[in-house]
């Protein structure tokens, strides 16, 4: 029988699946190993390995068949699986890697790392088999180390003393009371001020160190500053945002300025061909009114003509109304020269390929940017 659940036992049980596998057989009798052989098994050792804490990251350090030690980093998301491929490819003599808990059950190499290192488990590679052991401490620092605690921390102070001075309404406040905010949060001489070097030079806010009269105050609205210090030498402001859209309207305007001369080219071309077809008209009402005024006074007389100026008159008018049923808009001569325009002007841009959304859309972006920009 084996003593269960004890250490000893735990190992004996191992020891069996060891020696099954070399066509070994292994008999206990009063906790007792019989086989000579089998014997120095018994009383062998297992060696021990701590997971240890590597700059935050657990890490296993395994002696290789080759004799030499490698560290390999335990990631939480990774399966037993790819820690296994990673030692192989380390150490191309590794023909067997397993992993076991201390009673001795195989662990799937589809089992994630973290669900393995919580406890201790038994890792045999070829014919060497250790027990590792999961140190509590190690494991309460996996996610973040020390060092990476510690800045995480100091960032979010950071974060916290800025705000703070965003959402003060004061125009100043003294050096003094911003050391009392930091050192509320346990930031030490030197983090002070290297904090508020790093304010000052992004513009959150404004702290002359090396002025003997301004070093004891920290100015909080930097842009009301530079306003009025713009304002008082007359010069213009540049801002960062403009700069930006300054350098778009720069690469915008070769291809506006491209499309906006060819479309000019097309508005005017279908402009002279509106003028073209209103004057057309024109002529034909004086030619109209010619013929029927020599039917009246010289051809015939004006009870004949009466009834075909009637006639004359009805045509008109259904041409508007037709007009007005296909355009939904009032008959008017300035309608009716735009919608010849809009007419020759389409066909004109479909002859000529251009590309009437592209310059739609940089014409809005450019008038916006100048409007942004203040520019004429």
């Amino acid at each position: 029988t084996l003593p269960l659940p004890n250490q000893e036992g735990k190992t004996k049980i191992m020891l069996l699946r060891v020696l099954k596998k070399t066509k070994k057989r292994n008999l206990f009798v009063n906790n007792t190993c019989i086989s000579a052989s089998i014997k120095s098994y018994c009383s062998q050792k297992l060696a021990t390995i701590e997971i240890q804490n590597n700059r935050g990251v657990p890490s296993l350090t395994l002696p290789l068949p080759n004799q030499e030690k490698c560290v390999f980093p335990l990631h939480m998301d990774e399966t037993i699986r790819e820690l296994v491929y990673d030692i192989r490819e380390e150490e191309p003599s590794v023909k067997k890697v397993v992993f076991s808990s201390l009673g001795g059950v195989r662990i799937s190499q589809a089992s994630e790392v973290k669900d393995i290192i919580g406890s201790d488990f038994l890792l045999s590679i070829n014919d060497q088999n250790f027990h590792v052991v999961a140190s509590p401490d190690t494991l309460a620092a996996d996610v973040l180390g020390e060092v990476e605690m510690r800045n995480l921390l100091e960032r979010v102070y950071f974060s916290k003393i800025r705000k703070m001075i965003e959402q003060d309404t004061r125009h100043h406040m003294t050096f003094s009371e911003f050391e009392k905010w930091c050192k509320d949060f346990n930031l030490n001489d030197e983090q002070i001020s290297s904090f508020i070097k790093s304010l000052h030079n992004v513009g959150i806010c404004y702290h002359f160190h090396n002025h003997p009269e301004l070093k004891s105050v920290i100015f909080l609205k930097p842009e009301i500053i530079a306003e009025k210090l713009t304002n008082s030498l007359g010069v213009q402001s540049i801002k960062k945002s403009d700069m930006a859209q300054k350098a778009l309207l720069d690469s915008i305007l070769p291809k506006y300025e491209e499309l906006t001369l060819k479309k000019n080219e097309l508005d005017n071309a279908a402009d002279r061909r509106a003028s073209f077809w209103m004057k057309s008209i024109l002529g034909f009402l004086v030619v109209e009114f010619a013929i029927l005024g020599r039917m009246v006074w010289w051809e015939f007389n004006w009870d004949i003509v009466e009834p075909i100026s009637y006639f004359v008159t009805l045509a008109t008018v259904m041409g508007g109304y037709t007009f007005f049923v296909f355009t939904n808009k009032e008959y008017e001569y300035e309608e009716l020269r735009n919608k010849i325009k809009n007419r020759a002007l389409r066909k004109k841009y479909l002859a000529e390929g251009f590309n009437w959304k592209e310059w739609n859309e940089l014409h809005t972006q450019v008038t916006d940017l100048k409007r942004s920009l203040k520019l004429d």
